[in-house]
């Protein structure tokens, strides 16, 4: 048997075909639609490919596998291989209602189970209790909500860590929410919704895609998760991803080079997350991405990643 695997966190597709009676296997993936014209000097980033082969049981080729990712391309976790973790969200059944004296009883909770790490989700920020829910307040991350945690986000940080826990921290960076900080203090990192495409429903009126490609946009992200992972010793990032971003990354576009938006947003997005295991080796970065998928089109039938 083979196994293909295309390490792209952005637009992605491919193809696996055999002519059996020519005894000829067929693979072939990429970026869909990609046409760019490089610039002097200019380099590009792609995905990476895996194929491997394997004989035997199906079984075989799946723990050849498992066995592949778990030695040669897991990050290891303060120096060593990753081990499962067990870890208690609130967010199930609870969603965005809860106040700090909630979750420390959650927590006594959670510590009298044997959970090893308490992950505080979506909706400890400003502006997470209107209609949009958590994603109305995306974009907020330098503002706690004081209503929830009165005696602040670090105390609750130590609250956790007294019971034996770990704590761990839900953020959205790539996706900003009109009317937040964010938005508001720097309209021009953000990639807008054009007003004749907002019924769009790829493209929702309320949110932007913070655009990765920019330097100044990775610096401001880097230094805000860092800032929180070192003042509240953060041990488990919940990295989500809840928005569409390639008709954002196509309006940026020109005819000569499409698909460019993309290779520089996501090229940004992976030097953040080394950096983040580089300084912070001992955390746990977890990348949700709304279920697992980072990008998506419905107009093409294309894997996401």
């Amino acid at each position: 048997g083979i196994f293909v695997a295309m390490g792209w966190s952005g637009q992605w597709s491919s193809t696996v075909s055999g002519e059996f009676r020519e005894g000829a296997l067929h693979v072939a993936g990429g970026i869909p639609d990609l046409h760019i014209q490089l610039r002097p000097g200019e380099e590009i980033r792609g995905p990476k490919i895996l194929i491997g082969c394997y004989t035997g049981e199906l079984s075989s080729g799946s723990n050849r596998l498992r066995q592949l990712i778990r030695t040669h391309f897991t990050p290891l976790l303060a120096g060593k291989h990753f081990e499962p973790i067990i870890t208690y969200d609130h967010w199930w059944n609870i969603d965005v209602h809860f106040d700090e004296t909630l979750l420390r009883r959650l927590a006594d909770a959670a510590a009298d189970l044997g959970q090893e790490y308490f992950l505080l989700d979506a909706g400890w920020y400003v502006g997470s209790n209107g209609p949009l829910n958590f994603s109305g307040g995306v974009g907020n991350w330098e503002e706690v909500d004081q209503n929830k945690f009165p005696s602040g986000l670090g105390s609750f940080a130590n609250y956790v860590r007294s019971k034996g826990l770990q704590f761990g921290l839900w953020f959205e960076p790539e996706r900003v929410a009109r009317g937040t900080l964010l938005a508001n203090r720097h309209p021009d990192w953000v990639l807008w919704p054009p007003a004749n495409t907002r019924q769009d429903p790829e493209r929702s009126p309320h949110w932007g895609l913070l655009d990765y490609s920019r330097p100044e946009v990775q610096e401001w992200v880097r230094n805000m998760l860092d800032t929180y992972i070192r003042e509240l010793d953060i041990r488990y990032i919940r990295y989500d991803f809840n928005i569409s971003p390639l008709p954002f990354w196509n309006e940026k576009d020109t005819d000569d080079r499409r698909g460019i938006t993309q290779i520089r947003h996501i090229e940004g997005f992976y030097q953040l997350i080394d950096w983040i295991r580089e300084h912070h080796p001992a955390t746990v970065l977890e990348g949700c991405a709304s279920g697992g998928r980072r990008s998506r089109s419905r107009h093409q039938n294309s894997q996401r990643a």
